[in-house]
């Protein structure tokens, strides 16, 4: 049986998210893991998960609300509605990706802790023309850590952005409902030698947790959890 998307509907009787931020509004921010990007990059991964929080009281997902015109989805528990939860993205956003990151090396800067100016000279380019502010990324294996250290995805500023995605769909689903197919839309490739279908799910439960585990949501716990699925788009 299909999972319930909150994509907007177009049939007659059928449930239509309407959204009405501003153009400017629909432009969000969304962090990746160093590994992800580089799935992203590669052109592996265009589904994530992300933990509803906080986690419904409800045991039964509903869909959209018939009366909210904010996209929330609702939960019910005994025939009696218990949550209102609004999806962090809709269908149509563009997602600017934050990841690890820092300053470009230049000379004249403090080792790349400080913003580089217009004036300096950047160490990794061929030539000695003074250059406009550029950033380096973990996920480029290219870079060796900078004598300032990476930054954190966090603190990364819309204009180092690099990958901008286009929100497709989104749904809701427990974890481990994740299939096959999801498996490789969240970047799980196949490595060396055979494989079944269930080592792809024990491989993303071991991703999953490796991210979530730490912060209360492990694959065992089988949240509720917003699919979010995606596709590369052009700087916005």
């Amino acid at each position: 049986m299909p999972k319930p998307s909150l994509l907007p509907a177009s049939a007659p009787g059928e449930i239509t998210i309407k959204n009405h931020l501003t153009a400017q509004e629909h432009i969000k921010p969304i962090i990746f893991s160093t590994p992800m990007v580089r799935a992203i990059l590669a052109g592996t991964k265009t589904q994530t998960r992300r933990v509803i929080k906080p986690q419904p009281t409800g045991d039964t997902f509903l869909g959209v609300c018939h009366d909210d015109n904010n996209g929330k989805v609702c939960f019910s528990k005994n025939c009696r509605i218990t949550d209102y939860v609004k999806p962090p993205y809709q269908p149509g956003d563009v997602l600017w990706v934050r990841e690890t990151w820092q300053y470009a090396g230049c000379v004249g800067c403090d080792k790349g802790k400080n913003p580089c100016s217009d004036t300096c000279v950047y160490v990794h380019g061929t030539s000695t023309t003074p250059k406009p502010l550029e950033f380096i990324y973990k996920a480029n294996p290219v870079w060796d850590k900078p004598d300032g250290g990476w930054k954190p995805s966090i603190y990364m500023p819309r204009e180092a952005a690099r990958i901008f995605l286009k929100v497709t769909d989104v749904r809701v689903e427990r974890l481990q409902e994740i299939t096959y197919g999801d498996c490789v839309r969240e970047g799980i490739t196949r490595g060396a030698g055979s494989f079944i279908r269930q080592d792809m799910r024990k491989m993303y439960a071991e991703l999953w947790d490796s991210l979530n585990a730490k912060r209360g949501y492990p694959w065992d716990s089988n949240p509720y959890v917003f699919v979010i699925s995606f596709e590369k788009t052009e700087a916005v």
